[in-house]
């Protein structure tokens, strides 16, 4: 087994010497010799060699980053294990100084612990990186390793916040006794950083069962501040204050620790570290919510065009707040300021995935100064800046004034105030609803996770976070969510507004902050218009005429019910004359797959399978192509589809449409919007489906499509007769060819087929 982890290991190294051969060459020797003699004192080198080849791995391919760091550190795990049997002496047991009067045991000791703190220091900067793209998931499951190496992980951890650590008390124990022996100032910056970057990534994951206050009282003694303190003290403290914030948390704790960092600002001041000091002065900012300190922080850096440079996010975070905790905010300024944060850091981040992660990180920015514009009611900028945020890519230029030509729908959910923001601007025209209303953000998410089967943490809920095991499906109470949702965001007033406008209207859709809610689908059901969710694409001329259709159905032969879907579509597209192909079952593989999808002769691919959202990295979400393969996102972008109009892309399938709620931000990452680009249109589930309902609403989409509808307004009256119930899909499904097998289906299930979990489950993002 040892042999077998460090052959993996040694694998993923040669995929590594493009970035830095001559590194990767020593590692891969080092290695390979451990992996004959299993000797653990040759690891003394590794450690460096480490750092420097994944520092060489550019963010765009992090992912080999993530495949070393957990090839090799379970062979380095493996390794420790030969002499596991020392935790029955040292489990619990800190020392400062050798003890040991048996030498053997020391020597044992040391061959157990060097591998062992290696893969935990390895996890340890892994989850900084991944931090700093903008994957909390990932972080949690790289940080989780780090405190505990031997803990396993399963593909929804941080989804069920799963995984039991047993080994907990153990490694902290070994990580304290190892600075506590050595007095090595890095083993206390590294003791440090562990918990710093874990109260970081518990504003956005949830800190469960006040697991950061645990870890601050095991910590705190260890760091220090004045004189002699370090970046990892200073990390360690505005972190944690930064958390407290985050949780609305007013503690004498909070209260210390923002007096302690005043000081200590005047302190990296006077010793000239810029860096700690911008540190300080953004944590203050933000935690105190003060102008004086935004303002102070700015003329203070104004000649460190590095420092800057290094933290440009923070730099332009304080600058905005600057401007608008100012007495009277400057807005012309304050867009530029947006507008200059976007375009910067599209020149830094050329990957439009990563650029998107990126927006999703500081989506706080944005939810700030929305929050602003509409206290002042600057609704106008509030609405560009929405845009602006929404679709700025570093694959093509912004052109404001294109996007001004849009009728568009915003919604704000404010869940502190229980207060939800919609605003409508149509032809120039802007209207404004603001609901106030007794129901919380949290109740309609806990509500949406009973239906969904999920769980849910809300960025600044107030609720103690416990662990929602998954549950079955309560499609029952979808009426009742439904109900909630319209109260929520005051329906009926949004209502009476769309309703002024005389003409049916293509609006495109935007939440500011992306709660995983049908209420697209809500207005399309109870207003004249159609909508669609907003994608962060280049605005290209949307499909015409559909001439030609690929049909790409049950590849792993799981869906009974597809056939029935199959029959119908199959009618439709042979009444409407249009050229089809149906691959289905065994016939399905992921070579054809490929070769199919970048066909730009398709008008329409309809893709009838499994799809899998994966909440951690959205780039691996997948789709289900043949029996036995899978297709995720990242291999998919890596196909060229050169069209002068969009095509329709179906994916009739499980959480197609859904994505991730971090960050409190924009959909940036679902399946459906990942798939979105110039040259294609996407339908998608919000969650996971019944597969007789998604055949309903299939054939319904199709015979709109075929009557030359386009893909929203066919999605949407689809959903009016999917809504109506049985007796009218029955009576619709019978005038389209009363012979279709899938009639008796409906008429013989006991599913309620008009409940909104099955009529309003999908969207389209153009």
């Amino acid at each position: 087994m040892l042999k077998i982890k460090f052959n993996k290991a040694l694998e993923v190294i040669k995929k590594l010497e493009k970035f830095d051969k001559s590194n990767s060459d020593k590692l891969y020797k080092i290695i390979r010799g451990i992996s004959f003699n299993h000797q653990s004192k040759d690891l003394a080198d590794v450690s460096d060699l480490c750092v420097k080849i994944t520092k060489s791995i550019p963010d765009k391919e992090y992912y080999l980053h993530i495949e070393f760091v957990y090839s090799f550190s379970d062979a380095l795990v493996e390794l420790g294990k030969e002499h596991s049997k020392i935790l029955k002496y040292f489990n619990g047991f800190i020392f400062e100084k050798i003890v040991f009067e048996d030498r053997k045991l020391l020597k044992k000791y040391a061959d157990f612990s060097v591998p062992n703190l290696l893969a935990s220091g390895l996890y340890l900067n892994l989850a900084a990186r991944l931090d700093s793209i903008g994957l909390p998931g990932e972080t949690f499951k790289a940080l989780a390793k780090s405190f505990d190496p031997h803990i396993k992980l399963d593909n929804s951890f941080t989804d069920t916040q799963g995984g039991e650590s047993e080994n907990f008390q153990l490694f902290y124990c070994m990580r304290l006794s190892n600075f506590l022996f050595t007095q090595h100032k890095r083993s206390r910056e590294i003791l440090l950083e562990l918990p710093a970057i874990k109260f970081k990534n518990s504003k956005y994951i949830g800190d469960l069962d006040d697991e950061s206050s645990m870890l601050y009282s095991m910590y705190v003694d260890f760091a220090i501040l004045g004189e002699d303190a370090t970046q990892a003290d200073i990390l360690f403290f505005c972190e944690y204050a930064e958390l407290l914030k985050s949780k609305n948390s007013k503690t004498e704790e909070l209260k210390r620790i923002i007096i302690n960092l005043e000081y200590q600002y005047g302190i990296e001041i006077k010793r000239n570290r810029l860096e700690t000091a911008r540190m300080i002065a953004y944590t203050l900012t933000v935690v105190s919510e003060s102008y004086v300190w935004a303002e102070t922080s700015i003329l203070e850096f104004q000649d460190s065009p590095d420092i800057d440079k290094k933290f440009y996010s923070s730099a332009i975070i304080l600058r905005s707040h600057a401007v608008l905790l100012s007495e009277k905010p400057d807005f012309v300024r304050f867009r530029k300021i947006v507008s200059n944060f976007l375009y910067l850091g599209s020149k830094m981040i050329t990957d439009p995935y990563l650029f998107n992660l990126f927006k999703r990180k500081n989506s706080h920015l944005l939810n700030y100064c929305l929050t602003t514009c509409v206290e002042y009611e600057q609704f106008e900028l509030a609405i560009e800046l929405a845009l602006m945020w929404k679709t700025y890519s570093p694959s093509f230029d912004y052109d404001y004034e294109e996007y001004k030509k849009m009728s568009v729908v915003i919604v704000t959910p404010n869940p502190r105030a229980n207060e939800v923001l919609t605003i409508i601007y149509h032809e120039e025209q802007i209207e404004i609803i603001l609901a106030k209303t007794d129901i919380n953000l949290s109740d309609i998410l806990t509500l949406k996770d009973e239906i969904e089967g999920t769980w849910t943490y809300f960025s600044g809920d107030l609720e103690a976070l416990n662990i929602k095991p998954p549950t079955r499906l309560a499609v029952e109470k979808s009426n009742e969510y439904i109900e909630k949702l319209s109260s929520f965001i005051d329906l009926e007033r949004i209502k009476e507004k769309m309703n002024n406008i005389e003409n049916p209207v293509q609006f495109k859709y935007l939440e500011s902050t992306w709660i995983n809610s049908p209420i697209i689908s809500l207005l399309s059901l109870e207003t004249q218009h159609v909508y669609s969710v907003l994608g962060s694409n280049k605005y290209t001329e949307e499909q015409g005429e559909i001439k030609k259709v690929l049909i790409w159905a049950n590849p792993d032969g799981t869906l009974y019910s597809s056939q029935f879907e199959i029959e119908g579509i199959e009618y439709l597209l042979s009444k409407a004359n249009i050229d089809y192909e149906i691959v289905k079952g065994n016939e399905c593989t992921k070579e054809l797959f490929i070769e199919k999808y970048e066909n730009p002769t398709y008008d329409l691919i309809w893709i009838i399978s499994h799809a899998h959202l994966n909440y951690d990295d959205p780039s691996l979400s997948e789709i289900v192509v043949a029996e036995d393969s899978n297709l995720n996102i990242r291999k998919l972008n890596e196909t060229s589809i050169p069209r002068d109009k969009k095509r329709y892309l179906v994916l009739n399938a499980c959480q197609s449409s859904a994505a991730e709620i971090r960050y409190n931000s924009m959909s940036f990452e679902s399946l459906a919007e990942s798939l979105l680009n110039d040259f294609q249109s996407v339908l998608g589930h919000l969650w996971t489906v019944d597969s007789l309902a998604a055949a309903v609403l299939g054939v319904f989409t199709i015979e709109e499509i075929c009557n030359g509808k386009d893909l929203a307004t066919s999605l949407k009256l689809a959903e009016i007769s999917m809504s109506k119930g049985r007796e009218e899909i029955i009576e619709r499904l019978a005038k389209i060819n009363s012979q279709l097998e899938l009639i008796d289906r409906v008429y013989n299930s006991s599913k309620d087929l008009s409940l909104p979990f099955h009529s309003m489950s999908a969207i389209v993002t153009m």
